[in-house]
């Protein structure tokens, strides 16, 4: 399934967002840059993205040629995205995508994945993705330096790589980048997409799911409605094992670690208690959750 997208250097108003997702819209490309660049992503535009159920695409773009400042660069910019993206909120997992913005020689290849494994490195927990031309894709990709690429269509000459996870297919210069423009007001450039979770995407604010086809359905929640996973998660919470709001995230290896650990000494108690040798604290029996 293809999913449609935008990116754009405008802010986007909560009317606006809603627009785009009523024309087909389901993700868009926004610039988590320090405040006073005048394409910064604001929380107020977060809020109305992710409530009109679009996805949000992160761009770390300062400078078009910063990636060719090697480790030095790519550990600064990687932390001061991670600071950002940590201030917002952002979920662990979540891509973003540092920018090589224009057509690189070959002679700055070493640089270039240099500068996106001290990124990583930097910008962790998040995932440090790549935006760039095919060739630089390609190249990244196979020195292992990442995984998640959002490849433009500026300098490809028309190739689109394998192993591109978001493909801007056309400038805001084009037919539909024009069209889209006229409906909701802004200049945007054209994305699409065949798996939004795999590229890493900051899903909205609705429920999402596989389509079984490699591709990822997103539907509205109905909080007032039961919700399928609704008995296991009140199960985590009076564990204790999860309690954190975010039935739909991704997991880290690190949480699922703090999740197996909790509920390992939850286990040892009800072994321990079982053999009178641990009195319940506060007067809660654990045997009685576990069942």
């Amino acid at each position: 399934m293809t999913y449609l997208g935008v990116d754009t250097a405008a802010r986007i108003s909560a009317a606006q967002a809603k627009k785009l997702r009523e024309n087909g819209v389901s993700f868009v490309g926004r610039y988590l840059v320090p405040p006073g660049m005048n394409k910064d992503l604001t929380a107020d535009e977060i809020t109305g993205l992710r409530n009109a159920g679009l996805a949000i695409l992160l761009c770390w773009e300062i400078g078009a040629g910063d990636v060719k400042g090697g480790a030095a660069r790519g550990a600064q910019d990687g932390g001061r995205a991670k600071a950002l993206a940590v201030q917002f909120g952002v979920p662990a997992g979540t891509t973003i995508f540092f920018a090589c913005d224009y057509c690189p020689v070959q002679a700055d290849y070493p640089a270039i994945e240099a500068y996106m494994r001290a990124a990583q490195a930097a910008c962790a927990p998040y995932v440090a993705g790549l935006y760039g031309p095919a060739k630089i894709v390609d190249y990244i990709a196979e020195q292992g330096a990442s995984d998640k690429f959002w490849q433009c269509v500026a300098w490809s000459e028309g190739k689109v790589s394998g192993h591109t996870n978001v493909y801007q297919y056309q400038w805001s210069g084009g037919p539909e980048s024009k069209a889209m423009q006229a409906k909701i007001g802004i200049p945007v450039d054209m994305n699409r997409s065949e798996d939004l979770k795999a590229a890493g995407l900051w899903m909205p604010a609705y429920a999402s799911y596989d389509d079984g086809e490699g591709g990822t359905i997103i539907e509205p929640t109905q909080p007032a409605q039961p919700m399928w996973y609704d008995e296991q998660m009140a199960w985590a919470k009076k564990l204790g094992l999860i309690n954190d709001g975010r039935p739909n995230d991704n997991m880290t290896r690190a949480e699922l670690a703090t999740v197996l650990m909790r509920y390992d000494k939850i286990i040892d108690a009800k072994i321990l208690e079982a053999m009178n040798l641990l009195e319940p604290e506060d007067g809660k029996s654990y045997s009685g959750l576990l069942d």
